[in-house]
């Protein structure tokens, strides 16, 4: 997955800069759309890995409540566990230990 977003970030950029210099070096620019398109996915795959949240081995403090929610990371093939923080509404998701993921598959 991380290879995707690199792969994609590098084809982007190569693109946007092919498209500026089009646009700069053209008298009438009719790359434009192209260019905002290219600026479009380049800044996607920037901060498309952001979006998603990292895993935790360690379960939170008291203050966070497991919800019911659970699925199997894509990446890792581990079963994740959601917690939620009350106070915040902030969302955090735990790596269950291997015996969990194992009864979780079964």
């Amino acid at each position: 997955m991380a290879a995707a977003r690199v792969f994609l970030a590098l084809i982007s950029g190569s693109f946007l800069i092919l498209m500026l210099y089009l646009d700069l070096t053209a008298p009438i620019p009719p790359t434009i759309i192209f260019t905002v398109l290219a600026a479009l996915v380049f800044v996607g795959s920037l901060f498309e890995c952001h979006r998603y949240k990292r895993l935790h081995r360690d379960k939170p403090d008291l203050e966070w409540q497991e919800t019911s929610e659970r699925f199997i990371d894509a990446e890792t093939g581990k079963l994740v566990t959601v917690y939620y923080h009350q106070k915040s509404g902030k969302r955090r998701y735990v790596a269950a230990a291997s015996d969990e993921a194992d009864a979780g598959k079964a």
